[in-house]
């Protein structure tokens, strides 16, 4: 039987916030399952994941961040 974890507690595993985990999952670096039927489904980390997470074997590839546009700036103008 495979362990699930609650977001809280996985957050305290990796000594993150909750909102980390939530988005490390929205990303896919950390995997994630639903469970529950009907109206209400609640989100678990399986164990074997977050441990392959800490390893960092998050099965996506890293990319660097992408590097942030900037404006020109209009070139400096000696004073009057």
């Amino acid at each position: 039987m495979t362990l699930l974890l609650t977001i809280p507690e996985a957050a305290v595993e990796l000594r993150v916030s909750r909102q980390t985990v939530y988005r490390r999952i929205a990303s896919g670096r950390l995997q994630s399952t639903d469970v529950g039927e009907g109206g209400r489904t609640l989100m678990r980390v399986p164990r074997a994941a977050l441990d392959a997470y800490a390893r960092g074997e998050t099965g996506q590839a890293t990319q660097p961040p992408a590097k942030r546009r900037t404006r020109a700036r209009k070139p400096r103008t000696a004073p009057k």
